[in-house]
């Protein structure tokens, strides 16, 4: 797999990081820690580099950038071209598809899932009710059908696995049959 990059896309709650651990964890697939602006949510909190704005402007060859209220997000190329995986939102995923110059295949998956199955799994996993109806509402607007479907013109049809991720190891079944394709 370490010819493909898979980006994962998605609202809010659709389980992203949850496939995302399970690939890695099952299939030693490695993931992007992407560089962020945002403080951590908890001690230990996975997923990001935290750095402070500072640091962030020094990042060179960035392939991925996003802004999500006050926060900055990437990658660089260097980490493309380690990993395998690469959670990242709609805005990401454009910069991305524009700027990446390296030779890794380039796939996406985009899950999806209702608003009441991500408002709950966000509750569950702990996040304060205020701030899951702020993500809701962000997320309408994000990842609208309209741009749900540009998002995914942007692909070669072979290279999108578009699909509502309600069972986790479904979803991975999945996920591993399309990157074997």
């Amino acid at each position: 797999m370490s010819n493909t990059i898979l980006l994962i896309v998605g609202a809010s709650g659709t389980g992203k990081t949850t496939v995302a651990n399970t690939l890695s964890k099952m299939f030693g697939m490695k993931q992007i820690q992407s560089y962020t602006t945002r403080p951590p949510r908890y001690e230990g909190e996975k997923g990001h580099i935290f750095v402070t704005d500072e640091e962030f402007n020094r990042l060179e060859k960035l392939v991925a950038y996003t802004e999500y209220g006050d926060y900055r997000y990437c990658a660089t190329t260097e980490q493309v071209e380690e990993n395998d995986i690469y959670v990242i939102d709609p805005d990401g995923v454009e910069y991305f598809k524009n700027v990446y110059p390296g030779s890794k295949t380039v796939k996406l998956v985009y899950l999806f899932n209702t608003r009441s199955v991500r408002f709950n799994r966000m509750l569950d996993r702990g996040d304060k009710f205020a701030d899951v109806v702020s993500r809701l509402e962000q997320d309408d607007e994000i990842f609208s059908k309209e741009r749900s479907d540009e998002l995914i013109a942007m692909f070669d049809k072979r290279n999108v696995l578009r699909m509502p991720n309600m069972n986790k190891m479904t979803t991975v079944e999945k996920i591993v049959a399309f990157l074997n394709e």
